[in-house]
């Protein structure tokens, strides 16, 4: 398990610019971007 600060998700959102799918719904696009952010993080 890996725990992701709000501000490492945002930071990392910025600086690599998630795009979301356009079949996401809207609650899911934290999940999202808390995913991408995990996996860079490894």
């Amino acid at each position: 398990m890996t725990l992701l600060s709000p501000q490492t998700i945002n930071a990392q959102n910025k600086k690599h610019n998630f795009d979301l799918p356009a079949t996401l719904n809207k609650y899911q696009h934290e999940a999202f971007k808390t995913a991408c952010s995990a996996l860079l993080k490894k």
